[in-house]
C-alpha cells in the first residue's frame, strides 16, 4: 500500500508542475499578443492613420499568432484558438480595405478572447466547477 501511495503523489505531483509550467506559458504568450494587439488599437485610435505602417503591424501580429497557435494548441481548446484566429483575420480584413473602426471591434473581441483564455487557464475555485 505505501508504494502506490508513494507513486499516486509523485504522478499528482508532476501533473500539477506540468499544468503549471504550461499555464505560464501560455499566459506569457497571449500577455505578448494582447500588448501587440494593444499598440494597434493605439494606432488605429490616431486622427492620421499610416496604412502601410498599421498594415504591417497586423501581417506582423498575425504570423506571430500563427507560431504561436501551433504550440498553444497543445494545452488550450481549439474553439477558443479559433476565435482569436477568426477575430485577427477579420480584424486584418478590415484594415486591408480600410475600415478601421470595424477594424477596431474585431480587435477588442480577439483581445477579449485572449483575456477569457488566460482567465480560464487561473486555476480558481470556479474554473474547478
Amino acid at each position: 500500500m505505501g508504494k502506490e501511495a508513494v507513486i499516486c503523489i509523485i504522478a499528482i505531483v508532476l501533473i500539477i508542475i506540468g499544468n503549471n509550467i504550461s499555464n505560464l506559458y501560455a499566459q506569457s504568450e497571449m500577455g505578448e499578443i494582447s500588448d501587440q494587439l494593444g499598440n494597434l488599437r493605439e494606432m488605429l485610435n490616431k486622427d492620421v492613420i499610416d496604412k502601410q505602417t498599421v498594415s504591417s503591424k497586423m501581417s506582423e501580429i498575425f504570423d506571430n499568432w500563427k507560431q504561436k497557435y501551433v504550440k498553444l494548441a497543445y494545452f488550450i481548446e481549439h474553439d477558443e484558438l479559433e476565435k482569436v484566429e477568426v477575430g485577427l483575420t477579420e480584424t486584418k480584413g478590415n484594415i486591408d480595405v480600410e475600415q478601421y473602426n470595424e477594424a477596431i471591434i474585431r480587435l477588442d473581441y480577439s483581445d477579449y478572447i485572449i483575456t477569457h483564455i488566460e482567465d480560464k487557464l487561473d486555476l480558481k475555485l470556479e474554473n474547478i466547477f
